[in-house]
Formats: C-alpha cells, sequence, structure tokens
C-alpha cells in the first residue's frame, strides 16, 4: 500500500540540532555571527530546541554574556525552564558538540532537514487545494507554483553586500570583459547599432516592440530571435498568439533559405533550386535552441507555466511574446481592458526577474499613430495601458511610411528602410536606428555601411 503523507517519518537531526545549540553555550554570542542567518527557531525540530534557541538569540540581541549559568537563569526567570528540559539538560549540551570549527555544517544540516519538512507541508497544500473545487485549474496551479517558489534555496547572507565584495566582483567583471571579444553586457540582437544603443537585452529586463499593424514587428522579433539561437546558438522560447508554430517556422525558411515567402506557402511556385536551398538550410537550423509555443487565446497562467517549463526544462535565456493585446486573464471579468493590461504588464515584469531573462514582449500602437504616415510614433501610443511604458525597461516604435508603390513586376518594393525608435532605454541613450525589411523573406537586415 502506498504511504501516506501522515505515515511518513519527520525528517530531523537531533545531533546537530543540540551541536548547535552547545557551541553557542560554549562561545557565547560570537558564535551568532556564523550562524544568524543560517538558522532561525522554527529550523529546529524540537520544541525545546526552538524554545531555547529563542532565548539564546535574545540574549545576544540584548547584549547578555552567554553561559550555561546565565541562560538557566534567564530560563527559570521566563519560566521556560522546565520546557526547555530542564538544568541537566542545558548543562549536558556542550558535551554534544564534537568541534565547535564544524558549526556551519551542523547548520546546513538543520537547514536542509528543516526545508525538506516544508516540503512535505507542502505536499498536503497541494492534495488540499486540488481538492478546492471553488478554484479553476489555472488558479490552483498558479497558487501552488507561487507557493512552491519559496523554496529555492537562497544564500544564507541575507542578500546583503559589502562595498567591498561589490567592488571586488566589479572590477573582476571589467578585467574579464578587457580582452573579451563579447561588446554588450546583454543578449545581442544581431544588428550592431541597435546593440550600441540598449549594450544588449539584459537580465530581468521587458523590452517593448510597438508598431502598428503590418509594419512587421513578428518579423522584427522572429529576426532577432533568429539572430540569437540559429547564429550565437543562444536557447530562445517564442510564444505566438496569432500565428501557428508551422506559419513561424515558414518565416524562419524564407529568411534563413533566402526563398521567398510566397513560394515557401505555395512550393508549386518554387524554382530550380529552391527546394535544395530549403534542405540545406533545415539541415542547418533543425537542431538550433529555438521553442516555440504557439497558442491561440493564452491566458497570462499558462504563459507563465510554460515560461517556467522552458527555463527549468530548456534553460532559455530570452523569451520572445508575440503580443500581449492577446494575452488573457483568467480572472478579468469585465474589468476594463486598460486595468487588464496593466496587470498583464506588472506580471511580466515580475516573471522577468523571477526567471533572471529579458522578456521581449510585443505591442500593438493605437490607431492615434496611424493618422498621418510620416509622423513618427511615440511612447504615448502604446495600446490599451500606461502601464506598458512604466513597466518596460526599452521600448522600441517601429516605423515607416505606408508602402504604396509596386515594382514592375507586382511585387511590393524590395527592400523598406525601417525606423527603429528607442523611444525608452532605463540604462542608456535613447535614438533611432535605421534597419531594411526584405518583404520577400520576411526579414529585418542591417542597413549596409552599419557598425
Amino acid at each position: 500500500m502506498e504511504e501516506r503523507l501522515s505515515d511518513a517519518m519527520p525528517i530531523y537531526r537531533e545531533e546537530a540540532e543540540k551541536a548547535i545549540l552547545g557551541a553557542i553555550l560554549l562561545e557565547g554570542g560570537t558564535i551568532f555571527e556564523k550562524i544568524e542567518n543560517k538558522v532561525r527557531p522554527e529550523s529546529f525540530y524540537s520544541e525545546r530546541h526552538q524554545a531555547l534557541y529563542s532565548v539564546l538569540r535574545e540574549m545576544n540581541e540584548a547584549s547578555v554574556a552567554i553561559d550555561q549559568l546565565s541562560v538557566t537563569e534567564t530560563l527559570r526567570k521566563k519560566g521556560l525552564l522546565e520546557r526547555c528540559g530542564g538544568v541537566a539538560f542545558v548543562t549536558s549540551l556542550p558535551q554534544a558538540v564534537p568541534t565547535v570549527a564544524n558549526i556551519e555544517y551542523y547548520c546546513d544540516l538543520v537547514y536542509e532537514c528543516a526545508l525538506r519538512r516544508d516540503l512535505i507541508r507542502f505536499g498536503h497544500e497541494v492534495i488540499k487545494e486540488s481538492h478546492d473545487i471553488s478554484q479553476s485549474i489555472g488558479e490552483v496551479v498558479e497558487t501552488l507554483d507561487q507557493r512552491f517558489s519559496r523554496f529555492a534555496l537562497k544564500n544564507t547572507d541575507g542578500g546583503v553586500h559589502t562595498m567591498h565584495d561589490v567592488l571586488f566582483g566589479l572590477v573582476e567583471d571589467i578585467e574579464s570583459k578587457l580582452n573579451s571579444l563579447q561588446l554588450y553586457d546583454g543578449i545581442e540582437s544581431g544588428y550592431s547599432d541597435l546593440d550600441e544603443l540598449t549594450t544588449g537585452f539584459k537580465e530581468t529586463e521587458v523590452i517593448i516592440i510597438g508598431a502598428r499593424p503590418s509594419i512587421g514587428k513578428t518579423a522584427f522579433a522572429i529576426s532577432m530571435a533568429m539572430n540569437m539561437a540559429i547564429h550565437k546558438d543562444i536557447p530562445v522560447g517564442f510564444f505566438s498568439l496569432e500565428m501557428s508554430a508551422p506559419d513561424i517556422m515558414r518565416r524562419i525558411l524564407a529568411a534563413e533559405s533566402r526563398v521567398p515567402m510566397g513560394r515557401v506557402k505555395r512550393p508549386q511556385r518554387m524554382q530550380e533550386d529552391d527546394l535544395k536551398k530549403i534542405y540545406n538550410t533545415s539541415s542547418m537550423i533543425h537542431r538550433k535552441p529555438f521553442y516555440i509555443c504557439a497558442e491561440p487565446n493564452m491566458n497570462f497562467l499558462d504563459i507563465k507555466a510554460t515560461a517556467r517549463m522552458m527555463k527549468k526544462k530548456h534553460n532559455v535565456e530570452i523569451i520572445f511574446i508575440d503580443y500581449i493585446g492577446l494575452i488573457t486573464l483568467e480572472n478579468a471579468g469585465i474589468r476594463p481592458r486598460h486595468e487588464v493590461v496593466g496587470e498583464i504588464s506588472r506580471g511580466l515584469k515580475s516573471l522577468a526577474r523571477e526567471l533572471g531573462i529579458p522578456l521581449v514582449v510585443l505591442a500593438q500602437l493605437s490607431r492615434e499613430s496611424e493618422k498621418t504616415d510620416e509622423k513618427e510614433p511615440l511612447l504615448s501610443n502604446l495600446r490599451d495601458s500606461g502601464s506598458i511604458e512604466q513597466d518596460a525597461d526599452v521600448v522600441m516604435l517601429l516605423h515607416r511610411p505606408r508602402v504604396t508603390k509596386q515594382d514592375e513586376s507586382g511585387n511590393q518594393t524590395k527592400i523598406l528602410p525601417t525606423k527603429v525608435i528607442v523611444a525608452k532605454n532605463r540604462n542608456g541613450a535613447t535614438d533611432t536606428v535605421t534597419l531594411n525589411f526584405i518583404p520577400e523573406y520576411v526579414r529585418f537586415e542591417a542597413v549596409a555601411g552599419e557598425r
């Protein structure tokens, strides 16, 4: 019969708990400098060990000398002496210490056991929440996923860094990059003029790409994703709420093979060497670290869960989302759309921080930006919510006049210069970069002579 969670033996190390308490009695308050960020009263399994450690910590904070006599007297005054095992138990603790030099090892044992007990309690939470049919399954998974994240192993220094430590690491980083071929701190877009402005897409950043329909924001995102995954072997996650996975792959094949998109979509029109180009490109890219999730009408909980999976399973270093306006919230109700988008925007920023990677998110511009073709779009043209502008670290707006002329063969102009307006750059300058959009191959390329 399968063992129930409640039947499992408690996990603890009594000898290690005693050794910590005994070491404090032997060494006094000085030992707390090594252990106070490693263990807390609740880290101990035994209730009397918890109570005793709490009193020892209070004495240390009050600068009261710690020894066997002072501790027993303090426990007696607080009425806790018997609860903590009595005089005989307290005075026996120093003998339970094999060596004070191993105090941090004892703390690690106690901390690990406490974490395992917490995981067992979490298992009970999973069962309880799973039986709660008043919640949707998406809400249950999201709630449990958030609770589970608290078990991430963290440094025990409390997150506090000295100036010495920060400076030492920074100078070391500068020295390591002096002779490095990598020019930028973040992931390069593949367009050097743009990377000069952004210094690459960095961990925890949210990068917004805004444009009106048909300007090519999806093509721009795919072009950057290809530069990263195909040409730099950087693991990339790509969410598309608008296109299917085969549609995205057709674009990639056209862009990489330079077989016109029209012929990739209609193979009957392929010319003699087109299929050979397709085969060669397929052979070159089929094992590249590019991971596509193309589900229509995905809600935000689904995106977060899948993004976490991509990070854990494939170690993606950057994620693209096409696009924010199509993301739904499970609990949106009848709230105004700008409130919903604002909540999604804040959630995307939190997700970028949680995963420690940049998120590149596409967004539509409002119709205000379409009134005049020559007028460049503004940050205020981001559709549905000012929160997008506020939460983003970088905002890039694509702009070019609408194409109305056709060449003699009836096709669109082969090269369409397109402005990439870096309208917000939290950690750098704002400026405009020009790239060439080639509709035939659905790809963006650097302008000749770019740095």
